[in-house]
């Protein structure tokens, strides 16, 4: 090798190390982003004329706000769509990355507060859900402010339809895109 060519090998190397300091959770930073994925209801009522929809169809829009590096706080609101019924869910709880990693890959454990309510359609009775969501994720930093994610959220709630209560479970998988604003 020429000095030309390890000048430029060495141009090279610092320039992508100070770089990809860009790619990173930031402390203070704004984080707004959409996606789509598929909510499995595995428990949930099942006979006429309280039955849940065995799958939906959701679209999510999210905002995170990050306390610091590691922590932070979020926001859904996540429409499901099914064969026979429109679902309007929202879900509001913390998220701890694990950006001491340095990668641009940043993954996550979440926990929030959740709640939704399905509208079948024809005679069903609406049903209303409280419950809790522990999740996990991943979001790739593509560019300094463009990201891409593939998560998980476990979703066990109790389901209020007509005057009965039961437990209900489904996990929801989707994939998004954020930006970092």
């Amino acid at each position: 090798m020429t000095k030309m060519h390890r000048f430029l090998v060495m141009c090279f190397l610092l320039g992508t190390a100070f770089t990809a300091r860009g790619y990173r959770i930031e402390e203070g930073a704004y984080y707004v982003g959409g996606g789509f994925g598929v909510n499995v209801n595995t428990a949930r009522f099942d006979k006429e004329p309280r039955r849940s929809p065995g799958v939906q169809l959701p679209l999510i829009a999210h905002l995170d706000y990050a306390i610091d590096r590691d922590f932070g706080v979020f926001g859904d609101f996540i429409p499901q769509f099914a064969a026979s019924s429109l679902a309007l869910g929202f879900k509001g709880g913390a998220k701890y990355w694990f950006s001491f990693l340095d990668t641009p890959y940043v993954p996550y454990a979440a926990l929030s507060l959740t709640t939704s309510f399905l509208f079948p359609s024809g005679k069903a009775p609406n049903h209303v859900n409280l419950g809790f969501s522990p999740g996990f994720g991943m979001n790739y930093f593509v560019l300094a402010k463009f990201l891409l994610g593939a998560h998980v959220h476990f979703n066990p709630s109790i389901a209020f339809a007509d005057g009965e209560k039961k437990f209900e479970f489904s996990v929801l998988a989707y994939f998004d895109v954020t930006i970092k604003i």
